[in-house]
């Protein structure tokens, strides 16, 4: 499934659709919390806590390791550039990080340590989040 999202988010027609719907289930679901390349400067643009994480490739090169019990390998990592590049470079919504992002490299951080920086940047921004 991955290895599709790219291709169907070159598609300018799926993407429109995909932020109507994601815009529509937003406003009946609150506090939300929603991950995706583009929420932060596409999809939601105006919202109130926009992160950006950032992790050198090796790092979701092992995890999808992990995930699938396969051997990690060059095959794996050149398929997270690829990824990446795609994601970057594409004409509808690139991936990048939003104006007022709080971007955080999680290269180096445990998963505590991730939460405890997004609910700190939530209570900065006068989210009680917990």
């Amino acid at each position: 499934m991955t290895g599709l999202v790219p291709a169907v988010a070159r598609i300018p027609g799926a993407h429109t659709h995909a932020t109507t719907l994601i815009r529509q289930w937003t406003a009946d679901h609150t506090p939300r919390i929603i991950e995706g390349r583009d929420i932060g400067t596409a999809v939601i643009p105006t919202a109130r806590v926009e992160l950006y994480r950032t992790t050198t490739p090796e790092i979701p090169a092992q995890r999808r390791t992990l995930q699938n019990g396969t051997a990690g390998d060059e095959q794996g990592l050149a398929s997270i550039h690829s990824r990446h590049e795609a994601d970057t470079s594409r004409s509808t919504a690139p991936l990048k990080p939003a104006h007022d992002a709080v971007i955080t490299d999680t290269s180096t951080l445990t998963i505590d340590e991730v939460v405890r920086r997004v609910v700190a940047t939530c209570r900065e921004r006068g989210h009680a989040a917990t």
